[in-house]
């Protein structure tokens, strides 16, 4: 009996040695640069990298004769599989390239790398954008204030007519009777008015 969980003890020491082997730290490269996914070891057949979700798409592979690129933005180099180099190369690492990546010797599983994207504030790609909204947070400014100042333009004509137009007629009279209330309780101006009536009467 004891030898028996002994057994179990030594077999579960030897899969986490060996899965601790064939597993390898992140990959962090930053935002479109090139990543190296590194594997090293000997393979006299076909080696072959997929994604980890997708173990059916090969991304490139390598046997003794050649090296083929079997899906854009991946490569590997036949003299670095020659030598033992199994890595993997991304030309272009961008978000849809992070994950987990594993690579086989026919069908025998050699490497798992983690590619992780890193995003930098102060590269070219941040500052290019920040400055292009800027650029457009400016424009869209002064489009909502030339509109502001036209639609105010438009009231205040629009209250000069009113007033000059429609409130007019009305205006004038009530103005003629504001000056003429002031003359009527003035004497000489009482007598005038007399005078001018009586020689209409005359008339």
């Amino acid at each position: 009996m004891q030898l028996h969980r002994k057994g179990h003890c030594v077999l579960i020491v030897l899969i986490t040695v060996f899965t601790a082997g064939s597993l390898s730290a992140p990959m962090k490269v930053k935002l479109h640069d090139s990543a190296t996914l590194s594997c090293s070891g000997r393979c006299s057949g076909l080696v072959r990298w997929t994604e980890f979700s997708n173990r059916t798409d090969v991304l490139a592979e390598c046997d003794q004769t050649s090296c083929r690129s079997v899906k854009e933005g991946y490569q590997m180099i036949y003299d670095q599989y020659l030598k033992g180099n199994l890595s993997l190369i991304i030309t272009d690492a961008d978000f849809s390239k992070r994950g987990s990546y594993t690579s086989d010797c026919d069908g025998e599983d050699l490497c798992d790398v983690k590619l992780k994207i890193e995003l930098v504030q102060d590269s070219w790609i941040w500052k290019t954008t920040y400055e292009k909204g800027k650029s457009d947070g400016y424009q869209t400014g002064v489009q909502f204030g030339a509109l502001a100042v036209g639609v105010a333009s438009l009231f205040i004509m629009f209250g000069v007519f009113f007033l000059g137009v429609v409130a007019a007629p009305w205006v004038h009279p009530q103005m003629d009777s504001c000056v003429q209330m002031p003359r009527s309780n003035d004497s000489s101006y009482r007598s005038q008015c007399k005078e001018k009536e009586r020689g209409q009467m005359f008339i």
